[in-house]
């Protein structure tokens, strides 16, 4: 079992509803968010996301926030969130901890 208290084993992530597609994204120095068109499935509506986070760190923040290298809910590699909500999912914003170690996240948003 992980050490990391985020690790998704042992959490019991409970994904509610019909699980899209999972994709992955790489974080880099600048704010990034969700393309729209990922978190579209069908006329399905978004209701939240698992996101899981390998190699680096990350940081991230939601309601319209850019997240920076000093703002933002830190993720760490190994570790997993999960997201309800779909505004929350929709603004969800992320960014590397640290400058130039990126991290790959990997995302599967959920819809009702």
């Amino acid at each position: 079992m992980s050490t990391n208290p985020n690790s998704l084993a042992g959490n019991g992530f409970i994904i509610d509803g019909f699980s899209g597609p999972t994709f992955s994204m790489t974080s880099s120095n600048t704010a990034q968010s969700i393309a729209a068109s990922k978190l579209t499935l069908d006329a399905r509506s978004l209701i939240g996301m698992l996101v899981s986070v390998d190699t680096n760190n990350i940081r991230g923040a939601f309601g319209g926030t850019a997240a920076t290298t000093l703002l933002g809910h830190m993720i760490y590699a190994g570790g997993s969130i999960q997201i309800k909500g779909k505004q929350n999912a929709k603004t969800f914003s992320f960014i590397s901890a640290v400058a130039g170690a990126h991290g790959v996240l990997h995302i599967t948003p959920y819809y009702k």
